[in-house]
């Protein structure tokens, strides 16, 4: 039953997101290119591709220029363009916008749900910003990136989906022809060379565009003070996340997790909840997640914050992809 429905469904979705693209692809609806060197980062796919990590690893490979950042900052309270200033809390500029500025104080970051208007109001503020990266900006064709990245996760290809609600698509697999890099996320440290060239295959059907591989690496959890949370540790998750049950699998590899409280992504845990949490586990470490945390640190007394633990996700790549996007984007090797 749920196949009948989902499968015309599909078919409408699929039609309407492809004579969009017709649109922008004939000229017909404008595409603005901006004057500063632009990345765009996004995917084909609904969540889950590894898009802030990617950010994320971009502005540790581009530190030597001096960037700015637009996302939409998806689940914020506020509307509108928005510089995210120290004092700016994740309710009013989104948790993962929140999370990468505190990462990374010496670039400038904004949210707009316009794009075209964000890097406007951002080059009004800023004229000495050198290069823009925008966060999940696949399917926001009326900007047109210098250099577009695609993500595909390696447990999840693109070009074995479908089309929304059939499969998990935002667009149709031909998508993939506008990416100038396609990049492999979440990919086994061992992967071989000839499973790579079978990937690379199957995204040549989609795009001519270059294929790299990326493995995401989730580094031992630390505390605020950088301590390490020790191996066997009983533990209490708590994550508001895409891929709560991946979540889970991984640290239980590592972890004895006594309860695991999940919510659905970029959900704002209430204060009390927290409180309960914390009061219902105290003697337990909590490990949460980088984005979670930014939400709910203010509702964490002092006492307690030493016994909260997060997980950095680490992108490893080679250097090929570095070199390759800074030929592309013109940039001098970075010192």
């Amino acid at each position: 039953m749920l196949l009948k429905v989902s499968y015309p469904l599909h078919l409408v979705y699929k039609g309407i997101t492809s004579f969009r693209n017709f649109l922008f692809d004939q000229g017909l609806l404008k595409e603005f290119h901006p004057e500063v060197p632009t990345i765009g980062v996004g995917n084909l796919t609904v969540g889950g591709t590894g898009k802030t990590p990617m950010v994320d690893y971009l502005l540790d490979l581009l530190s030597d220029r001096n960037l700015g950042v637009i996302s939409r900052g998806y689940g914020r309270k506020t509307k509108g363009f928005l510089e995210i200033r120290p004092s700016s809390s994740a309710e009013e500029v989104g948790d993962e916008p929140r999370m990468l500025a505190d990462k990374h104080p010496e670039a400038r970051f904004f949210v707009s749900e316009d794009r075209v208007k964000g890097i406007q109001r951002a080059r009004d503020l800023y004229s000495d910003i050198h290069t823009f990266v925008f966060d999940d900006v696949y399917q926001h064709r009326y900007l047109k990136p210098d250099f577009l990245i695609l993500l595909s996760d390696y447990h999840r290809p693109f070009y074995k989906d479908h089309v929304l609600p059939y499969g998990r698509l935002r667009e149709s697999r031909k998508g993939a022809d506008r990416a100038d890099v396609v990049i492999i996320t979440k990919c086994p440290l061992d992967i071989s060379e000839s499973e790579k060239k079978g990937i690379e295959k199957e995204v040549r059907r989609y795009s001519t565009s270059p294929v790299f591989f990326a493995s995401y690496q989730i580094q031992v959890p630390q505390n605020g003070k950088g301590n390490q949370l020790e191996k066997g540790s009983k533990v209490v998750l708590l994550s508001a996340i895409a891929e709560n049950k991946k979540f889970f699998e991984q640290q239980s590899k590592n972890y004895e997790i006594i309860k695991h409280y999940a919510f659905r992504d970029h959900y704002k845990i209430p204060p009390i909840k927290i409180k309960e949490i914390l009061s219902k586990h105290q003697d337990v470490a909590i490990l949460t997640t980088e984005k979670d945390l930014v939400k709910i640190r203010q509702d964490i007394g002092t006492e307690d914050l030493d016994r909260v633990f997060t997980p950095v996700v680490k992108v490893e790549m080679g250097e090929d992809f570095g070199k390759y996007l800074r030929t592309q984007l013109g940039f001098v090797e970075k010192p």
